[in-house]
């Protein structure tokens, strides 16, 4: 049996966040540390709020063998337990090499049913109908990427029946065989942190309705703020692309002034509404005051910005107005990717909101770049 204290410090832990990434960074790391249950890797997959898809969220390990010995050698060295691992989370996204993992799990997204003929797919379905599952005696390629997982264990995170979520973990450079008492432990944790996911979602939920522009539905300026500055720094962290679109309705003090405010006012509920189809789940959307709107997109290169920008100024033209006449809805759109000059954030909304400047002075209703691409 492993230290019951540390485990007690774990699911104390787990319950008292709730932040879900540390309640989930919590998990993983009880799941790899050697007072834990020692496996080499674990990887975190969420159910989406709407049950629809699964998602990997956040992953802990070393990406290859002779990473491994380093980092056991390391904690060897320093003995270290629970307390200073969560101590660590703060830099966790700091660190590219540790963040690593957790940047191809990020890639992963499936939807529900899981209907692929993978071995991993197999064992997942396995696991949602039967909370838990193991294979110690093949090699299960990680879906698409280079991991491959040996000596695994899945077990799904329950709330009143309902899964919220995927723990995945393995023995890929010990090859240490997976016993049945690990996963009884393993599935017992990942019980107990389903109740923090959902007590962090809620909580999420809650906040969300002081953050919300009520119109739109888009976060409002005060959440924006805060948040995007966070959003920037994971990616640059994480060396992922992260682009930002700055977004103006052409013309919009005129549909008030001749139109009337509820004009207005239900223009920018469909604009709100084409931004939530459009962008994934991962982006900040708001609206940033008036008719301006804007979309941090981590993940996204420039070209796959430029296509949904130009998707969303598609969609917006054809909003139906409901009366006679030839005004049209219209957007400009200034876009920018982070690159080695954005130091900040406020750099980065500089250069996207320049390029607006160059939509609406190139006739509006068009997407342009800074720097101007061609």
């Amino acid at each position: 049996m492993r230290n019951s204290d540390f485990w007690l410090t774990v699911t104390k832990a787990m319950l008292a966040t709730l932040d879900l990434e540390q309640l989930l960074y919590i998990l993983l790391s009880g799941s790899t540390a050697g007072d834990g249950l020692n496996f080499n890797r674990a990887f975190l997959f969420l159910v989406s709020e709407d049950g629809r898809k699964l998602r990997g969220k956040l992953a802990i390990g070393p990406p290859s063998q002779e990473d491994a010995h380093r980092i056991w050698e390391d904690m060897e060295s320093r003995r270290f337990d629970l307390p200073l691992l969560m101590a660590r989370y703060a830099s966790f996204h700091k660190d590219p090499e540790a963040f690593g993992l957790t940047r191809m799990a990020e890639e992963m997204v499936m939807g529900i049913p899981l209907s692929g003929k993978s071995k991993c797919e197999h064992l997942m379905r396995r696991t949602l109908r039967e909370q838990s599952a193991l294979c110690n005696d093949t090699p299960i390629p990680l879906f698409d990427t280079d991991i491959v997982l040996f000596n695994v264990a899945m077990v799904s995170l329950q709330v009143e029946h309902q899964t919220v979520g995927l723990l995945v973990v393995d023995n890929a450079f010990n090859r240490r065989r997976v016993s049945m008492q690990e996963i009884n432990i393993l599935a017992t944790v990942a019980n107990l942190a389903a109740i923090g996911i959902e007590r962090a979602r809620l909580h999420q939920r809650i906040r969300s309705l002081a953050e919300t522009d009520s119109l739109t539905g888009l976060l409002n300026r005060h959440a924006f703020d805060l948040q995007a500055s966070t959003c920037f720094q994971k990616a640059i962290s994480a060396q992922r692309p992260i682009s930002l679109l700055v977004m103006d309705i052409d013309h919009f003090k005129e549909f008030n002034d001749k139109r009337g405010h509820l004009v207005g006012d239900e223009i920018l509920r469909q604009v709100g509404r084409l931004m939530r189809e459009i962008f994934d789940e991962d982006s900040l959307l708001a609206r940033f005051g008036g008719d301006e709107t804007v979309a941090l997109l981590p993940g996204i290169d420039l070209s796959q910005a430029l296509e949904q920008a130009e998707q969303l100024r598609a969609q917006v033209s054809m909003i139906p107005l409901g009366f006679s006449g030839e005004q049209q809805v219209s957007l400009s759109i200034g876009a920018c990717i982070q690159t080695e000059e954005h130091t900040s954030f406020h750099n980065m909304f500089q250069d996207a909101d320049r390029a607006l400047y160059e939509a609406k002075s190139d006739g509006r209703n068009c997407v342009r770049t800074t720097p101007a691409i061609g």
